[in-house]
């Protein structure tokens, strides 16, 4: 819970900052006048940049700890981790560009390059994460493999099928028994137990 409100006061403060610069901005209208806006633009892009990559950070700590050991909840997750660290990154990188850019080159609109593109980028990152969406739906099939040091294999495939807005659930249970008593000599029995409805 303290995770949440240390993110949610760099989020306000960042917004209230960049809120204030922008309006201000606005007022002064000529870049070469914008000296006094340093401290609320430091400001600002301080907390947007301390807010992204707090949020990537936990993200990727936290899903780091999920993984379960099962080969694809463990890919799912890592696409997860992935996910956050690249639109995590990525705003963080454009938003201290457009900090040192403005910081060192005040005078100049050098730091237009950087800031205009940010609210793209967090479009685009969201976007992203909605797209990434199907791609993670596509990763999870209805079969999973229960796997034991690869000596015992159980696969469990579900199917649901709609029939008159009521959803029927089946389960089908096989068991692959792998015995290797040398390199050379190696059995396999199969079990395909019955469907569970």
């Amino acid at each position: 819970m303290a995770f949440v409100a240390v993110i949610g006061v760099l989020s306000i403060l960042g917004f209230i900052f960049g809120i204030y610069a922008g309006i201000r901005s606005g007022i002064i209208r000529e870049v070469a006048h914008f000296a006094p806006l340093k401290p609320f633009v430091i400001c600002w892009l301080g907390f947007q940049t301390s807010a992204d990559l707090f949020i990537t950070f936990i993200l990727s700590f936290v899903l780091s700890r999920s993984r379960t050991g099962f080969r694809k909840t463990d890919t799912v997750i890592n696409r997860l981790i992935r996910g956050a660290i690249q639109t995590g990154l990525f705003a963080s990188v454009f938003a201290l560009a457009d900090l040192f850019s403005f910081v060192l080159h005040g005078d100049t609109n050098l730091y237009a390059m950087f800031a205009y593109p940010i609210g793209r980028i967090y479009t685009n990152t969201l976007l992203d994460t909605l797209n990434a969406r199907i791609e993670l739906k596509l990763m999870n099939t209805s079969t999973m493999d229960v796997d034991e040091e690869s000596t015992n294999a159980f696969r469990l495939q579900s199917q649901s099928q709609m029939t008159t807005g009521q959803t029927l659930h089946s389960i089908h249970i096989s068991k692959e028994t792998v015995t290797r008593r040398s390199p050379e000599e190696c059995s396999v029995e199969k079990f395909n137990g019955a469907n569970v409805v």
